[in-house]
């Protein structure tokens, strides 16, 4: 019953990565996959699912959304797998959604991985859409040389913990530092208690 969230994402053309930052359940994932829809939709020559839309034809499209650690190989070592597979078949012209990619190693590392893995992309001449917790990723790909455009999913936060919602729209900005995590795990130990107090003695 309720209506979706219209936004906007748009990037120069010197941008070669997007940077799409947020909270848990911000939407950050929903709106990747929005735009892959979307640009799948368009590859074979459908309506897009939008008011307005100017979209470059992609020389392939390819994603990397992370799955769960599975018996023969983690989630670190199948990101990695993916990942290699994928710079060894794009092509300039290439389009490469990455969803919160290397989370399952520490952050620095990660954030490390992350950027050279854009770098590569941008070398072979592909573009780069990138969702992430890790707010210092635009700065770090600039600091290498990589033109960003960099996103954030808002939030208004009240006056406590769990008085806060999500707006799911998106904004062009820099990235900060301002950490929702407190306030996403307050609101849901609050459910949790709410979904187990019919269940109390």
């Amino acid at each position: 019953g309720e209506q979706a969230v219209p936004n906007d994402l748009s990037v120069e053309a010197d941008e070669t990565a997007a940077v799409i930052t947020g909270a848990n359940s911000s939407g950050k994932t929903t709106l990747l996959r929005a735009v892959g829809a979307n640009r799948f939709l368009f590859q074979l020559g459908f309506h897009v699912i939008a008011s307005s839309a100017s979209i470059p034809v992609a020389n392939g499209i390819y994603t990397l959304f992370a799955g769960s650690e599975n018996d023969d190989n983690s989630r670190f070592a199948d990101e990695v797998r993916v990942t290699e597979q994928i710079l060894q078949a794009i092509q300039p012209g290439a389009l490469v959604l990455l969803n919160e990619p290397y989370t399952s190693t520490n952050p620095q590392e990660a954030q490390s991985l992350i950027v050279r893995l854009i770098s590569g992309l941008k070398e072979r001449g592909a573009s780069c859409l990138c969702v992430t917790h890790f707010y210092g990723l635009q700065a770090s790909c600039m600091e290498k040389g990589i033109t960003a455009a960099s996103f954030v999913m808002e939030a208004q936060q009240g006056e406590s913990l769990t008085d806060f919602r999500f707006t799911y729209k998106l904004r062009k900005e820099q990235t900060h530092g301002c950490s929702l995590a407190e306030n996403v795990a307050a609101q849901l130990v609050h459910a949790c208690r709410r979904r187990l107090q019919p269940f109390q003695r």
